[in-house]
């Protein structure tokens, strides 16, 4: 009788633990679940003065006439141990969002520094299939640039602070 009680705690204390265990991951699990469907490309990098990272996210919608919006994003590190990162800002970037001739591809981050960061996007002519590169330059939350490709007509260059998008 006694290694029965002794297998039954056993088998508890590991369902337990292994419960204790679970939580955060199903807590992460539940996060990438909420990601929406329509988010097809993610790219994060750099150090906004300290307080963070930078981050472009492309969302694509559609279903005849696909079109794309792409923001830019400043993230801030948590504070503590209790703290998650948190959205500082969110800007639509509208050189490459919205157009019925321009696809956007994959976004990476290229490079940065504590004052700014760089990213590639894929853009590509929805009528020619041609594709470029068009780059992106993040600063101080709000602060957006964008180098269009000329070559194949796809864009243009931009050197303005794109609007804010509420972030709440």
């Amino acid at each position: 009788m006694p290694h029965r009680w002794i297998v039954l705690a056993l088998g508890l204390v590991s369902v337990v633990s292994h419960a204790a265990l679970d939580e955060p991951g199903d807590a992460i699990a539940a996060e990438a679940s909420a990601i929406s469907a329509s988010v097809s490309s993610v790219a994060t990098g750099g150090d906004w003065g300290g307080n963070g990272s930078f981050r472009l996210v492309v969302i694509r919608g559609g279903f005849e006439h696909v079109h794309y919006w792409t923001y830019a994003q400043w993230i801030k590190d948590p504070t503590s141990n209790d703290d998650d990162a948190s959205l500082e800002k969110s800007v639509e970037v509208r050189e490459l969002s919205n157009s019925l001739s321009m696809g956007v591809g994959e976004a990476r981050f290229v490079s940065g520094s504590t004052d700014s960061g760089i990213f590639e996007v894929d853009v590509f002519d929805n009528k020619s299939s041609k594709k470029s590169t068009a780059r992106v330059r993040l600063g101080k939350p709000g602060e957006v640039s964008v180098e269009m490709p000329q070559a194949n007509g796809i864009g243009q260059s931009s050197d303005a602070a794109s609007p804010d998008v509420a972030t709440e």
